[in-house]
């Protein structure tokens, strides 16, 4: 993977600005160093492969969300509580780092290397059994209907993905919290009256 030094950053925020605008095959390594204002000798140093690089990117934006939600949620909490909490985070994180938001959505279908698919593919899984796990204590407390959770559980991500997209670029006129809001009604509620 990389090795430490003060040009990771500026390399990262470089990939992630190119693979989420142009996407993982049009983007070169050569647009990378260009972007973080490096030699390519600095880049390939630091990261010895576009795929390595890659999945630097996306573990950094998924290993960043799993820490701060295993931070604010509080098992002990009514689990309504723990979701509101889970969206709010999510909401929060994929707004200011829209990169992130667009490489997992985007990125998965776009025939990357085999090993870089499934690890993204596995950071994914982790963060749905997440949710699952969360929505199987809501079973149990009598407040998620017995559904199939890993299904909802990847609806609910899909959703707080595009949610955050939306907001990204609708910040002008919604807040987090109002986003964060319509989700959790969403998902409470339902979107359809019925008669």
């Amino acid at each position: 993977m990389a090795r430490p030094n003060t040009s990771n950053r500026k390399i990262l925020d470089a990939a992630a600005d190119a693979f989420s605008s142009r996407g993982y095959h049009l983007t070169s390594m050569d647009d990378i160093a260009r972007g973080a204002g490096v030699a390519k000798g600095t880049l390939y140093y630091n990261f010895t492969t576009k795929a390595t690089l890659f999945q630097a990117v996306v573990a950094e934006g998924m290993e960043h969300l799993m820490h701060e939600v295993a931070r604010a949620v509080k098992t002990d909490a009514p689990v309504l509580d723990q979701v509101k909490t889970v969206i709010g985070l999510n909401v929060r994180t994929f707004a200011d780092h829209p990169q992130i938001t667009r490489i997992m959505q985007n990125e998965l279908s776009s025939g990357l290397d085999v090993e870089i698919r499934e690890y993204v593919v596995g950071l994914r899984t982790r963060y749905r059994e997440f949710f699952a796990g969360l929505l199987a204590l809501g079973v149990r407390e009598g407040v998620v209907r017995d559904l199939n959770r890993e299904l909802l559980a990847m609806i609910l991500i899909d959703i707080i993905f595009s949610a955050a997209s939306y907001l990204a670029d609708h910040r002008d006129s919604m807040t987090e919290a109002e986003v964060s809001n319509f989700i959790l009604t969403l998902l409470v509620s339902g979107a359809f009256v019925r008669r």
